[in-house]
């Protein structure tokens, strides 16, 4: 404008809204209508510019006295004018903000049906499956041919492996629908732990695996907190240790991280000397229906709800699951939670 101005191409007194429109819309309406009508006060110098280098001189007939009323009558037209197609743009972006959060609604809604519906369709599974393993545990338990009784414990094991996904599917499904509470009750720590330990070292020494448990001395014994689900957490993280460890030790070691008079902040760790996670993977293993390595599912088996599942229930414990690992050289997997202490310590 300047430049225009000084080079006798362009005279006029109300060249001045040239950049007031930008500014007043950065002020009143936001970033992204200030930068449009930036660009067109920016084209708008150009073509003044253009003018002046070109002595194209704008004709001016108005008299001295009539022009301040005219300057003005102009820069008033001009702010009107932008005025009104910022209040367009503002009025459109309301527009798609407003379909946007219908459609999240509506997905989120979509979701919480999806949610109950695994739900209540995995608790309809569950009480069947349960009658056949039962059915099938009474019927071990007479007088069998031999070739009868092993094809009665394939139906057993295969029994009780999708009672396995069927819970895991049950509880994904809660914790996708917000309908999983954490219970709040007092248990002895140390003796959830050899209680939750005690199978899982059998299975460990049948596969020749030494499992070990170290509980340092500052835990306290009694806490008051969720027993099922953390043991189901721990049970998940042993049990994928087992399954993934040819040879060698898994260790479970607990230690206090922070303890106050109400609350204690505990740190589990377990650690195996298995087959590892490659660095790629080790954020995915915690997705849903994800694993280590497609083909795990088929030598290992599993579906990869396992993790997932596990890592949410520690979130909702205050925690957060983490995995360290080096591929052929075993993996870490540790978590903290936060337990409160019972009121007589």
């Amino acid at each position: 404008i300047g430049v225009a101005s000084v080079a006798g191409g362009v005279h006029s007194a109300s060249l001045w809204w040239l950049p007031s429109v930008p500014i007043l819309a950065l002020i009143l309406c936001g970033v992204r209508p200030g930068i449009v009508w930036a660009i067109v006060s920016c084209i708008a110098w150009v073509a003044f510019l253009v003018f002046s280098v070109s002595e194209v001189a704008i004709r001016n007939d108005i008299s001295a006295d009539d022009q301040p009323l005219i300057a003005c009558a102009a820069a008033c037209g001009i702010i009107l004018c932008a005025s009104t197609l910022t209040l367009v743009f503002k009025l459109g972006e309301a527009i798609a903000r407003s379909e946007l959060e219908a459609a999240r609604d509506a997905s989120d809604q979509a979701n919480r049906a999806k949610g109950m519906f695994l739900a209540n369709m995995s608790h309809e599974l569950r009480t069947p499956m349960n009658a056949i393993i039962g059915m099938t545990d009474l019927i071990l338990d007479s007088e069998l041919r031999a070739d009868h009784r092993e094809y009665l414990k394939v139906v057993r094991g295969s029994s009780e492996s999708l009672l396995v996904l069927i819970d895991d599917i049950l509880d994904f499904s809660k914790i996708d629908s917000r309908r999983l509470e954490l219970g709040q009750k007092r248990f002895d720590l140390r003796t959830a732990l050899a209680d939750t330990l005690m199978p899982l070292e059998s299975r460990a020494d049948s596969r020749g695996l030494r499992l070990s448990c170290d509980i340092q001395a500052d835990v306290p014994t009694l806490v008051v907190g969720d027993q099922a689900r953390l043991r189901q957490v721990l049970v998940n993280l042993v049990d994928n240790a087992i399954k993934f460890t040819p040879q060698g030790h898994i260790e479970v070691v607990v230690r206090s991280e922070e303890k106050t008079k109400d609350y204690v902040c505990l740190h589990f760790s377990v650690s195996d000397t298995g087959i590892g996670i490659p660095e790629d993977r080790r954020r995915a293993i915690f997705d849903v229906f994800e694993q280590a390595d497609a083909s795990s599912t088929r030598r290992f088996g599993g579906t990869g709800l396992g993790l997932a599942i596990a890592s949410q229930l520690v979130q909702m414990m205050k925690g957060q699951l983490q995995v360290k690992s080096e591929e052929r050289r075993g993996s870490t997997f540790y978590f903290s939670v936060v337990l409160k202490l019972p009121d007589d310590g």
